[in-house]
């Protein structure tokens, strides 16, 4: 036994020096980190919650001792969205977690073989998370888990598109349609003129389906192609809609982080969209439709309309590409088992002052509202008012208390 003791004290030294020359092996030296930005499936794969992230970039750059100063963002390029866009600068978007448009962290890494080891907890003014992954100066692995949002007011539960009504300007409705305005300006036999109309035009079949032969609505466009819209408690909007590619078509749940969203009060919340998921759905969406969802809603645009609707797109993207990474206000108003999730005057006055009604006063696009509504023959009744409040929406903006647009929900059975 005092054998076994002697040689134990003998041993003791060297597996010290052996533990401790292993435990050196797994520090960082630093030298060996180049400083690169991860971007791009070939090299980053970013999870939130054992969910994949795309559109996103990682700076990596060497810190102190074992520390690694990390960044966390994504960047927008129009230029895939449309060409005409193609000179245009990238634009911010919105980060890897909701409400932190870039996450700027320092975190203690281990060298294990040819990777770099990180084990990370932190969190942010809106979630708390768990970050873990490796890096070598070619790749990135990263992921996020256990992210929870600090506010849980809205978290739980699937919500539907409140069902299309047979009367346009009934309050039920999948639209979400309020513009209170000073000026009295309305349509024969209805109560609140310009609100009205949009409630008209949203439930007013003019969108040509089946190969010309039928029409729908902008509303049952969203009671046919919407499903549920779900508030999860890591932040994440869960989106399940129909899906139409190569003549076939399904309800199917979009990539979970397209949509997130932080709670701002009991009833508002910042919306964010991921545009690199929206437009892969988009790009899977546009092969061999189904007839129900038209390829493009408003039918084949003439070169003169591309152009005007063009200039549309510009100014909707000039005035709110601050808002894709700061995310979107927006109203959240729960009663009972319905929801109202909506934009409201802050946002909406703005927007329709500085884009949209310079791109009303062209002449050819009224021209083009003014043959919409003259050729269809819901809307024809209703045409002379329709273009007088066309013609008077800046003196009607000037008189606007209230304007509130977005979608009316139930909650789903």
């Amino acid at each position: 036994m005092k054998k076994l003791q002697l040689l134990g004290l003998l041993l003791s030294p060297v597996l010290f020096v052996a533990c401790d020359k292993d435990d050196n092996n797994k520090d960082v030296d630093l030298d060996q980190i180049q400083s690169r930005t991860y971007t791009g499936l070939n090299v980053l794969d970013l999870e939130y919650n054992d969910s994949g992230l795309a559109g996103k970039s990682v700076d990596v750059a060497p810190a102190s001792g074992r520390d690694v100063s990390m960044s966390f963002y994504s960047k927008v390029n129009l230029g895939t969205l449309n060409a005409a866009f193609k000179d245009l600068p990238e634009l911010d978007g919105p980060g890897v977690l909701p409400g932190t448009p870039k996450l700027d962290i320092t975190v203690p890494v281990t060298h294990d073989g040819n990777d770099w080891d990180f084990d990370y907890t932190g969190e942010t003014d809106f979630v708390t998370y768990r970050l873990e992954g490796d890096f070598d100066n070619n790749k990135f692995e990263g992921e996020f888990e256990d992210v929870r949002l600090k506010n849980q007011t809205f978290a739980g539960g699937a919500w539907k598109p409140v069902a299309a009504p047979t009367n346009p300007l009934a309050d039920s409705q999948p639209f979400h349609i309020v513009w209170e305005t000073k000026l009295p300006i309305q349509l024969p036999g209805t109560q609140y003129g310009i609100q009205d109309v949009l409630r008209i035009l949203v439930n007013t079949p003019f969108i040509p389906v089946y190969n010309g032969t039928a029409e729908m609505s902008l509303t049952q466009v969203i009671a046919n192609g919407l499903r549920t819209v779900g508030m999860a408690a890591d932040g994440c909007m869960p989106v399940t809609y129909l899906q139409t590619a190569n003549g076939a078509s399904r309800f199917i749940t979009a990539p979970r982080c397209t949509f997130t969203y932080v709670p701002l009060s009991d009833n508002a919340v910042r919306l964010y969209a991921n545009p690199t998921d929206i437009l892969s759905l988009v790009l899977l969406n546009n092969t061999n439709r189904d007839p129900n969802i038209p390829d493009n809603p408003f039918g084949k645009a003439s070169r003169a309309e591309e152009g005007i609707l063009l200039q549309l797109l510009e100014g909707i993207v000039k005035n709110m590409s601050p808002m894709l990474a700061e995310g979107l206000p927006m109203a959240c108003v729960r009663q009972g088992d319905g929801m109202q999730l909506y934009l409201g005057s802050e946002v909406l006055v703005p927007l329709l002052k500085q884009v949209i009604v310079p791109v009303l006063s062209n002449p050819a696009m009224r021209g083009i509202i003014a043959d919409l509504v003259q050729h269809n023959t819901s809307l024809a009744q209703y045409a002379t008012a329709i273009m007088a409040l066309y013609d008077a929406l800046p003196a009607l903006l000037d008189q606007t208390t209230k304007i509130e647009l977005g979608l009316n929900f139930t909650k789903a059975q």
